[in-house]
């Protein structure tokens, strides 16, 4: 696809425009930032690739030599950042943020017929997985925090359940909850952004403690959160969060801090 970015600017003499990559969201000058085009004040990115993921802002100059600086606009790929397939390990699929068993975590065989994969994790209320704190997903644009799809297989009986992802800071801070439960059948997914505000989704009286595989997920576009169910849309909340911090302590598969 196509990627463009244009300013507004005004100037009573002729501007001179450099556009500039970076990999700090920020604002502030970066001695390691690329130049990538002049002399437009509009900068298009064809065919756009991994590579040509960043932060991209415009330094116009007038005819007296004042310049300024534009606001940042981010670019980035929608795609996989973590994938935890539970084959007898805790390592990411889809990347390098791979997580550490605490205890020792069981797996079962004979798991849903997907993406190839032959086992699961068997947690049993003790046993869990620990990501760092630097781990997706994590405040930051792209990071899966404001924009978001988490995705998993469950197979519970009554009286199972729990959180399947979540951390939270201290006190009203940063948190994520994404969680399922046969006690109410419900499938849900708590977001909290600094100042004690927070988005939630919960559907209940799902058929969920079956003991059959089941597909859970919770999407968010940046407005608005959908929790589906086997691939069906089973209801949605509004979402606008967007002032997230990092974590202050590690994120956690199958269990909560």
């Amino acid at each position: 696809a196509t990627a463009q970015f244009q300013i507004g600017f005004e100037s009573v003499s002729p501007p001179q425009f450099a556009w500039y990559k970076s990999a700090d969201e920020s604002n502030d000058t970066a001695g390691d930032d690329v130049q990538v085009l002049t002399g437009s004040a509009t900068l298009t990115v064809s065919n756009v690739q991994v590579s040509d993921e960043g932060f991209y802002y415009c330094v116009v100059t007038n005819g007296s030599g004042t310049s300024v600086r534009s606001n940042v606009a981010g670019l980035k790929l929608k795609q996989l950042l973590a994938w935890y397939p539970f084959e007898n390990n805790g390592q990411d699929s889809a990347g390098t943020n791979h997580a550490s068993p605490v205890s020792s975590m069981s797996y079962t065989e004979g798991v849903v017929a997907a993406d190839g994969q032959a086992y699961a994790a068997e947690p049993n209320g003790f046993d869990y997985f620990e990501l760092t704190t630097d781990s997706y997903p994590k405040a930051g644009f792209g990071n899966g925090l404001t924009q978001f799809t988490y995705s998993c297989w469950v197979k519970l009986s009554t009286g199972q359940g729990g959180v399947i992802l979540g951390t939270l800071n201290t006190g009203t801070n940063t948190g994520l909850r994404f969680s399922v439960n046969t006690g109410d059948g419900s499938i849900s997914c708590f977001l909290r952004q600094n100042g004690n505000v927070s988005r939630s989704i919960n559907i209940h009286n799902l058929p969920i403690a079956d003991n059959e595989w089941h597909w859970v997920t919770v999407t968010n576009n940046g407005s608005q959160l959908v929790a589906y169910f086997d691939g069906l849309a089973q209801g949605n909340a509004t979402f606008d969060l967007t002032n997230f911090v990092a974590w202050e302590f590690p994120v956690y598969m199958l269990a909560i801090n």
